[in-house]
């Protein structure tokens, strides 16, 4: 009765269909497999070195910290190089953007 309430009438009922709970793989409604974990390594990153943005690249991850080699801003605009002598220092993952 409350289904026939709150059903829409322009709507029409999806036909009952046998679903096997021990079996998963082909249940469209199971939830998602959990993302593989994402290699860092080489990737680009956003930094925050003294509350100022960097530009870095990681060079290796390590547990919960990354290895990251960040840029220098040159001028006023946003334009980054490389500074001659690396710039190398461990942030943890969570503070990358």
């Amino acid at each position: 009765m409350l289904l026939q309430a709150c059903r829409n009438k322009d709507m029409p009922m999806l036909p009952a269909s046998e679903v096997d709970l021990r079996d998963s793989t082909n249940d469209p409604l199971s939830a998602p497999e959990p993302p593989k974990k994402q290699d860092l390594s080489g990737k680009f990153v956003i930094v925050t070195y003294d509350e100022l943005p960097y530009v870095g690249q990681v060079l290796q991850v390590v547990g919960e910290e990354v290895q990251v080699t960040s840029m220098r801003q040159s001028g006023e605009n946003n334009l980054f190089v490389w500074p001659q002598v690396p710039d190398i220092i461990y942030y943890y993952k969570k503070v990358l953007h």
